[in-house]
């Protein structure tokens, strides 16, 4: 159904999700494609920032709504550290305990 302007229309948590996503690629496309003295360079950085307090609601609402809230907190500690990694890995830098810490 297309909405007009008489329509409510409703964002879902999945739809955030979808915008959050969106807003991630243009940022991350950003960064690597449009040279820093660019003035869409802190354009697309303005809208990629968007990205992280969509996710952090969302984190929020699945924490309010599961029922188990430490397996949801391990899993939420695991995935951070497992992204972090990979990040020091593209990233180029050596891959030690000491560089994990640093960044944790």
């Amino acid at each position: 159904m297309i909405a007009t302007l008489k329509d409510n229309i409703q964002l879902t948590n999945s739809s955030l999700k979808y915008f959050g996503c969106l807003f991630m690629l243009i940022d991350h496309t950003t960064m690597i494609l449009v040279p820093q003295t660019s003035t869409f360079y802190y354009i697309g950085r303005g809208i990629g920032s968007l990205a992280a307090p969509i996710f952090f609601w969302a984190i929020s609402e699945g924490g309010f709504y599961t029922k188990h809230v430490g397996r949801y907190l391990r899993n939420l500690i695991i995935s951070g550290i497992i992204f972090q990694a990979v990040f020091i890995l593209v990233e180029g830098n050596s891959f030690t305990l000491n560089t994990v810490f640093f960044w944790l």
